[in-house]
C-alpha cells in the first residue's frame, strides 16, 4: 500500500523540482508515516531557503500538493491554522510540577480493618450489636472522608490546570478557526 502511494506521489515532486525556479528543490526520497492518528508524507528534498521560506510560497506549495492528491482523497490542512505548538521542555516541566503537587495526595490511604469486638458476658446482645454497628459506621465514615478529601484536592488541581490552559488560549481543537494575531498566548 505504501509503495503504491509513494509511486503516485513521485510525479508531483519530480514536476516541482524540474524547471520551476519558484520551488528550486531536488526530489530524493519519499516515505509515508501512518503510525499515528494522522497519516503524514515525508519527502527528503534539497530546499532553497531564498525561494521557499516565506509564508506565501509555503501555503502555495501545500495547496498545489493537495490539488495533485485530491483524486486519492487527500485534503489540504486548515489555512491560517491556530494550532499552537508547545515547547517540549515547558510541557514536561509542567507535568513534573503537577506530579509534585499531587505527590502527597496520591499516597494510599491506610485501610483499617473493621472488626467486631467480643461481647462481654454482662452486656446485652442487642446493646452490644448496636454499639458495634455505630463504631464500624464511624470508622467507615472516617475512611470515606479521607478519600473524598484527597479526591477533592485532585479535582481542584486538575481544574486549575485545565482553566490555565483555556485561559491562555491553548485549547487545541478550538472552533471556529481564527487567523492568529501577532501576540500569541504561550502554552506550557
Amino acid at each position: 500500500m505504501a509503495t503504491i502511494w509513494a509511486s503516485l506521489n513521485r510525479p508531483f515532486f519530480i514536476s516541482q523540482s524540474s524547471g520551476r525556479e519558484r520551488y528550486a528543490f531536488l526530489y530524493s526520497q519519499l516515505a509515508l508515516d501512518s503510525g499515528e492518528a494522522y497519516k503524514k508524507v515525508g519527502a527528503a528534498v534539497r530546499l532553497s531557503a531564498r525561494d521557499l521560506f516565506n509564508p506565501t510560497a509555503l501555503r502555495q506549495l501545500q495547496t498545489e500538493y493537495a490539488q495533485a492528491m485530491a483524486p486519492y482523497g487527500l485534503q489540504r490542512g486548515v489555512i491560517y491554522s491556530t494550532a499552537i505548538h508547545e515547547d517540549v521542555r515547558r510541557y514536561y516541566g509542567a507535568q513534573k510540577t503537577t506530579q509534585r503537587e499531587l505527590a502527597h495526595v496520591l499516597i494510599p490511604i491506610v485501610h483499617t480493618l473493621l472488626e467486631v469486638t467480643k461481647k462481654a458476658w454482662y452486656v446485652d446482645s442487642g446493646v452490644h450489636l448496636q454499639r458495634e454497628l455505630e463504631r464500624l459506621n464511624h470508622q467507615a465514615a472516617q475512611q470515606l472522608e479521607q478519600a473524598n478529601t484527597r479526591l477533592a484536592e485532585v479535582a481542584t488541581i486538575a481544574t486549575a490546570n485545565t482553566l490555565a490552559r483555556i485561559g491562555r488560549g491553548c485549547w487545541k481543537n478550538s472552533w471556529p478557526p481564527v487567523r492568529p494575531s501577532t501576540s500569541r498566548p504561550r502554552c506550557y
